[in-house]
């Protein structure tokens, strides 16, 4: 399997080729044809590989699903190709010694490198020889091949560098090309100064000498045997031999006949592998017959210019060195050449109509160099539309760059400038490539307003209202040209942008202003429900109404509409999964996870997000991960399982360093939030320098959560003053209205817990009073049990104790029911002594054993040793553990 130098835009081109050898696929098959080769290949596969592969190769391809399914798109699609390749290749090669030649590998498109080095360990257990031969190029992607099998697989990698030839071994390959050749030392000489040890070069010299009768054939008979020598033709025969391989090329062109340098000169157009038909279609155009075309073929490959590859499924051919094709090429005239190139692009389109997905960064090429600007706009396009689909961003990204040149030239319209800059812009930001992606988004404003075009201009500011949102983190600016676009959308009718504007709005409010958030929600869903329910309803319409629906839950939970985000959550995961959009549906059922998680139903958040964990990992979608793993590492600290709660921290931190969206120390720090429940006051003490590291870079609500945690860690170990200092530090923007946000519950815990400390108890009564309030209003229930701990112990201090008694029987009857066991078994222990004074022992005492079976669980879930001592030496611990019998046992008692 060969890589063309033209291939290495368009995404997976090995992989097509290597699927089309496997299978005899023709360009030329029409689609039943195709699918009943694409069956016997299935055939190899176990029954549920088998069933996906049509669905891959369909996406592949750039083909209809056979099934009539929405085709599969970005990491969900390479997943599955991932897949479906391993399982190939371990059936195709496991079983029999095979060689796999990869050749020219140092002009593979880079999503196929990619494959092949995932599919490297195979020849560890297959007998498999891969046989690559590339450049040593270090820019190029196949030299990971060579460092990957080098580092990983060097037990069974054997590397062979070639070399110029030696003098002698020049010599030796002219003897064995013509036999024990007899030539004059001074034409050796000039052979061997000219080769420079290129064997190739070394070849062309010997066919020249014979072409030109330089040398000529001798039978000489020994031992009855007649042999063929060569010798010179005359001994003073001058040669000229040219200095460099490509003069040597261009003259043996040169020599051919005119109907035949035309038909090699075509051939190079198409590239260095081509199908005849393809050749006899363009070659017909110049009046030439079918026989003709046909007589020059033969000339070439007897020539040994070309040769043939392959009979079937078609017969094709290849120029026997790229060299050969690229003088063939140069030795065009520049208007003859873009005539070629018209010829080729048209004639491709019209023979393979069925493949011009797979063949638009030829066709696309081919159009380019023929100067047609509407079809090389329209052909990158395509181009980079498909790699955008197949998840191969930096092939979209080269074909759009091209497209974007292209639509300078031409005349192109509103909706494909739009898309492209869309696109383009889409693929930077998956790229992470933030700032590039909103200077395109700039450049298409500022495009708009230079052709006084307020479409263009439109599409620009809306564009870069979501990208200040989600790229740049700039919540002002997200909302200041969201309302922009909003306002001229609506001025232009344009309810497609208005929807999304509204989207946008919302997304940017979300976590800061739930109502106001949901108000816009609301009125994008009721206009994209409008747009969908049109018979012209495209995908477009579709994907924005199931973004609406899913997003909307955010201020819905905030603004205590919790029931009804459930339900849009499950109609945007039912909508995303009709479309294929895996990913998204992981995220559907993730903020269900959200929505359960707000009302302290822990058990039924946590079986959301470990469901969407699980497809989030299946299509390694890091994103997906990293808020599955932030959901979790909030429910695990609240049920008192720390010891998942640091696994869970150590695995994301390699995917946040991959991902790269979230600092890694993000999740470093949020081991604070666990060490703050076990007591472990010396391990935030290892962590101060690097917290306050972190808040003077400060970004938005992480630091403000870890300084609260530390703070209150530093006063349960009664070290007040650093408490203060810590939360002296807090930013001007912690008062967050949305409880979906931590920060937003342990801010005023903090507060009130500090001015506890101070002895101002109507200060900490404020602070908890009003969180309570509005948690109570929006239902957000799982930050309730907690407050009403602090607030019972303030009432306690405040010698209200009756009063303490009523909000702390509240208290018990909510965290038993969450699980909560961190707080459950405080509220216990601070029951139990009021139960103490108020003459109940024995229903002091039954407290005292739940407070143990709380105090069991964490401390065999503490995450550690250290961490388990530190917990069982919090003073009320060991007044709960020497109260119910000594020294703590082992157990997995579990009252709540």
């Amino acid at each position: 399997i060969s890589s063309p130098s033209y291939e290495n835009y368009q995404p997976y081109a090995l992989v097509q080729r290597l699927i089309r050898s496997l299978s005899d696929l023709s360009l030329a098959d029409d689609p039943d044809l195709f699918w009943e080769k694409v069956r016997d290949l299935t055939e190899q596969l176990p029954e549920d590989s088998a069933q996906r592969c049509p669905q891959v190769i369909a996406a592949l391809f750039g083909l209809p699903d056979p099934s009539g399914q929405p085709p599969l798109e970005g990491e969900l699609f390479k997943r599955e190709l991932y897949a479906l390749m391993q399982e190939l290749w371990q059936r195709r090669f496991s079983n029999q010694p095979s060689l796999l030649v990869l050749e020219d590998l140092h002009w593979a498109d880079s999503a196929s490198v990619d494959l092949l080095l995932h599919l490297l360990p195979a020849v560890e257990n297959s007998p498999l020889v891969l046989l690559c031969s590339f450049r040593p190029d270090r820019s190029a992607p196949s030299y990971q091949v060579k460092q990957v099998a080098d580092e990983g697989h060097h037990h069974r990698y054997t590397e062979i560098r070639l070399r110029p030839l030696s003098d002698d071994q020049s010599d030796e390959l002219v003897n064995r090309l013509l036999a024990i050749a007899e030539l004059p030392d001074d034409l050796r000489g000039r052979i061997r100064e000219r080769a420079s040890g290129n064997p190739f070069f070394i070849e062309e010299v010997v066919r020249t000498l014979i072409e030109n009768g330089a040398v000529v054939p001798e039978e000489r008979s020994e031992n009855g045997t007649l042999n063929r020598y060569w010798r010179a033709a005359s001994g003073d025969a001058v040669l000229e031999i040219p200095d460099s391989l490509q003069g040597l090329l261009a003259a043996r062109i040169d020599r051919l006949e005119e109907e035949t340098r035309q038909v090699v000169q075509l051939a190079s157009v198409i590239g260095r592998t081509f199908y005849h038909r393809l050749l006899a279609e363009i070659g017909q155009e110049d009046h030439v017959s079918m026989q003709a075309v046909e007589d020059q073929i033969s000339r070439l490959v007897q020539q040994e210019m070309i040769q043939e590859t392959a009979r079937l499924p078609e017969l094709e051919y290849r120029f026997r060195n790229p060299l050969m094709q690229e003088i063939a090429y140069q030795t065009i005239l520049l208007k003859r050449r873009q005539e070629f190139h018209q010829r080729v692009g048209a004639a491709m389109e019209a023979l393979f109509p069925d493949q011009l997905a797979e063949l638009a960064p030829r066709l696309a090429f081919h159009f380019a160099e023929g100067q047609v600007a509407d079809k090389a706009l329209e052909l990158y396009t395509l181009a980079g539309d498909q790699a955008f689909r197949l998840f191969a961003l930096e092939n979209a990204l080269a074909n759009y760059n091209q497209a974007m040149e292209w639509a300078e030239r031409s005349e192109a319209g509103n909706q494909q400038i739009i898309h492209l800059y869309r696109r383009q812009g889409r693929t930077l930001e998956l790229l992470l490539r933030h700032d590039e992606a909103l200077e395109t988004y700039i450049a298409l404003e500022e495009l708009g307003e230079a052709r006084r075009d307020d479409a263009l201009r439109l599409a620009g500011i809306a564009s870069q209202g979501l990208e200040y949102n989600v790229g740049q983190g700039d919540i002002e600016k997200a909302r200041q040209r969201s309302e922009e676009a909003l306002a001229l959308a609506r001025e232009l009718g344009d309810r497609w942008t208005e929807a999304r504007s509204l989207w946008t709005l919302m997304l940017a409010l979300s976590w800061i202003d739930p109502s106001q958030a949901q108000e816009y929600g609301e009125a994008g869903l009721v206009i994209a429900r409008e747009l969908v329910e049109r018979p012209e309803a495209s995908h477009e319409d579709l994907e924005l109404l199931a973004l609406i629906l899913l997003d909307l839950s955010v201020p819905m939970v905030g603004s205590g509409q919790i029931e009804l985000a459930r339900e849009r959550s499950a109609e945007a995961q039912e909508m995303f999964e009709e479309l294929g959009n895996l990913p998204m549906a992981a995220t559907a059922i993730q903020r269900l996870g959200v929505s359960y998680r707000a009302e302290g139903k822990f058990e039924q958040a946590m079986e959301k997000y470990s469901q969407a964990s699980a497809i989030d990992q299946s299509i390694g979608n890091d994103g997906g991960m990293i808020g599955n793993s932030l959901g979790l590492l909030d429910i695990y600290h609240r049920v008192g399982d720390y010891a998942n709660f640091f696994t869970m921290v150590e695995e994301t931190i390699p995917i946040l360093a991959r991902e790269g969206r979230i600092p890694v120390v993000v999740f470093e720090l949020y081991r604070i939030v666990a060490y703050f429940h076990l007591g472990a006051v010396e391990q935030v003490r290892q962590l101060y320098d690097s917290l306050l590291q972190f808040v003077d870079g400060r970004g938005p609500i992480w630091p403000d959560m870890f300084l609260c945690f530390a703070a209150r860690t530093y006063l349960r170990a009664g070290e007040v003053d650093t408490a203060r200092q810590l939360l002296t530090k807090i930013g001007p923007d912690a008062q967050v209205e949305n409880y979906l946000v931590p920060l937003a519950s342990v801010y005023p815990q903090a507060r009130a817990e500090l001015a506890l400390a101070d002895g101002d108890w109507e200060e900490a009564l404020a602070y908890i009073d009003e969180f309570l309030e509005k948690a109570h209003q929006k239902g957000v229930l799982a930050y309730v049990p907690d407050k009403l701990l602090l607030k019972g112990k303030i009432l306690s201090a405040a010698g209200s104790p009756d009063e303490a008694y009523a909000v702390l029987q509240e208290a018990h009857a909510l965290a038993a029911e969450q699980k909560a066991r961190p707080v459950l078994w405080q509220i216990c222990y601070h029951l139990a002594e009021l139960e103490m004074e108020r003459g109940n022992p024995a229903k002091a005492q039954v407290l005292k054993e739940e407070t143990r079976g709380s105090i069991d669980y964490i401390a065999e879930h503490a995450g550690g040793p250290e961490l388990r001592r530190s917990f069982l030496a919090l003073p009320e611990v060991q007044t709960i553990v020497s109260d119910t019998g000594g020294e703590l046992v082992e157990s997995t008692r579990d009252p709540a």
